[in-house]
């Protein structure tokens, strides 16, 4: 990728953040179509939801809207989809969400809540589970749910950076951010984390931020084994040698599930061995 390419891509995640346009990425049923066509272009997106004042869904203008349509002074809510739309306030898992956008052979499922508010508007992300618990259960933080999806874009754009084998200040900012913006989600923290231990593609390697959010996630999640294996690797990779092994321990400790157990004791054994050998010299 090139400079300039690279360039434009901080640019859009620059954009989501200003405040000029909110996560889900959303247009006014008063825009114009010249609107829709450039932030279509600018963000790489197929479909934008359209809202009124008050965040309420009211249709969804997709390439498949535009593709025909020449007059680019023309109203969005002229020509958006608005019937059948497909959306969700009830599913009780992630994997029900995939079964409907697997159905419905859509991309983007948009979650509204039980007001009508858009809160989300993405692909089956590792958020998105979490943010359907809360939506059922009354719970929903929208703004926290909004920043997963800044996260997750700040996410893609370190991966980005990460996999030139680079080291540079904007790295730096980009992992405090996403620690930020994935405050109150550990699916996301514990995802980023563990890319960094184990991606080989990410040449990149930031332990100490891997650590700060796998501790993160931990601290959120109690005792998930996937989470504890993380943070586990995190403390090794560290030099934290005696911690990772009772974290690791504690890993196994709470794994009941037989396929995945001896992998953590593989990890524990491995740990050990090293530990050892570092003791020796």
């Amino acid at each position: 990728m090139t400079i300039e390419q690279q360039a434009a891509e901080v640019r859009k995640v620059k954009r989501s953040e200003s405040g000029m346009i909110s996560d889900p990425i959303t247009l006014h049923k008063d825009a114009l179509v010249m609107e829709a066509v450039k932030l279509m272009r600018d963000f790489g997106i197929g479909g934008i939801p359209v809202v009124d004042k008050k965040n309420i869904l009211l249709g969804i203008l997709t390439n498949r809207d535009l593709r025909f349509e020449k007059n680019h002074n023309r109203r969005i809510s002229e020509i958006m989809t608005k019937e059948n739309l497909i959306t969700t306030t009830g599913v009780k898992d992630l994997k029900e969400a995939e079964n409907i956008l697997q159905n419905y052979k859509i991309e983007k499922l948009p979650v509204i809540d039980k007001k009508g508010n858009l809160v989300w508007h993405g692909n089956s992300t590792v958020a998105l589970d979490q943010v359907l618990q809360e939506v059922l259960s009354g719970k929903l933080d929208v703004e926290s749910a909004r920043r997963t999806v800044t996260a997750e874009k700040l996410i893609r754009e370190y991966y980005m950076i990460a996999s030139t084998g680079l080291t540079n200040s904007r790295l730096a900012e980009l992992g405090d951010q996403i620690i930020t913006n994935a405050t109150k989600y550990p699916s996301i923290l514990n995802e980023f984390a563990w890319r960094i231990l184990t991606d080989r593609t990410v040449k990149t390697k930031d332990y100490k931020l891997a650590l700060r959010a796998s501790q993160a996630a931990y601290e959120l999640s109690g005792n998930l084994v996937p989470v504890m294996d993380t943070y586990a690797r995190a403390l090794f990779q560290n030099g934290r040698h005696a911690e990772a092994i009772e974290m690791e321990k504690k890993a196994i400790a709470a794994c009941d599930d037989t396929r995945f157990r001896p992998d953590l004791e593989s990890v524990l054994l491995r740990f050990q061995r090293l530990s050892r050998a570092n003791g020796k010299k």
